[in-house]
């Protein structure tokens, strides 16, 4: 009456397979955990010359330089803009930025202990939630959520040996956001400015995200504009997708910097200095009637409370 089998029944299924095909049942274990999971494949549009074909493009599809067209002198404004910005994927894949060095066992063991305030040998719910929502700017149902992955035994506390588990296994992206926020890096400053501009429950950066960062960090400017950073954006985003994570970012920094001519590790440090999106409020305009008091008159003009 089941429809699903268990591991275990997975494991029987191994044995099936080995005793019918011959095979070895240690090299075929092998060889189903080094696929590390599904593979999946999309729809496959068909070719279509005139789209595909970029040498049959004209006017100024033909000299965008997002169509990967050289520009001549003669270009259009838009056309130079794009020109300059334009990189092939198989750069964007070759200047990836190396990832930050693992933190010793030692480091994350004593970073435990600065998050066990009482003492007592683990770490509460009480304990990680205020440093989770202030400094990674996580809500209050994603920190419960992780709390009870890093809680294996399910005894309501962390244990130190929890902790490193957490810390070295596999993640979710808003473990990965916690991560930066408890395991200082030297990358960990830039992915919490990135995660809070992302939003509280978001891991990934949408357009519009990216361009509220390049306008409160100072990036906009005369050498780049709103336009540029729009260009920026689409030069790193996987086709098809809508936002971006935090090594497409990283790229998209180095565009910046590239488009500037400013020093990168400078412009990453004003980025951390932000600390995250700046909020203003509508200001109402002034009513002289209403805000210059001296123009009351009656009791309005001699009542106390105005």
């Amino acid at each position: 009456g089941q429809r699903r089998i268990g591991f275990e029944q997975f494991e029987r299924t191994l044995e099936l397979v080995a005793e019918k095909t011959g095979g070895d049942l240690e090299v075929l274990r092998e060889d189903v955990v080094a696929a590390h999971g599904p593979a999946f494949a999309g729809t496959q549009r068909e070719k279509v010359r005139l789209h595909d074909d970029k040498s049959t493009y004209t006017g100024i599809h033909g000299s965008d330089g997002r169509h990967s067209i050289p520009v001549s002198d003669s270009t259009t404004t838009t056309g130079r803009r794009a020109s300059r910005l334009s990189i092939d994927c198989e750069a964007t894949n070759r200047s990836k930025s190396p990832a930050s060095p693992s933190p010793s066992r030692e480091r994350v063991k004593e970073l435990f202990f600065q998050y066990d305030k009482n003492g007592d040998g683990t770490i509460s719910i009480d304990e990680l939630m205020p440093i989770l929502q202030s400094v990674a700017n996580m809500r209050e149902a994603d920190i419960r959520k992780m709390f009870r992955t890093m809680d294996k035994n399910g005894d309501g506390s962390i244990e130190i040996d929890e902790f490193v588990s957490w810390v070295f296994g596999r993640q979710s992206k808003q473990d990965a956001r916690a991560k930066a926020a408890l395991i200082p890096s030297d990358t960990s400053g830039l992915q919490l400015t990135f995660y809070k501009f992302c939003g509280p429950a978001a891991t990934e950066m949408d357009g519009k995200s990216f361009t509220k960062l390049c306008k409160d960090c100072k990036l906009l400017g005369k050498q780049f504009s709103v336009t540029d950073a729009d260009l920026v954006f689409s030069k790193v985003i996987v086709p098809g997708q809508r936002r971006i994570g935090f090594e497409q970012f990283e790229r998209t920094l180095e565009l910046v910097a590239e488009k500037t001519g400013g020093d990168l590790e400078v412009l990453r440090e004003d980025v951390v200095a932000a600390h995250g999106p700046a909020f203003a409020g509508t200001q109402r305009e002034k009513v002289r009637l209403h805000d210059d008091k001296s123009t009351y008159t009656g009791i309005h003009g001699s009542d106390g409370r105005h």
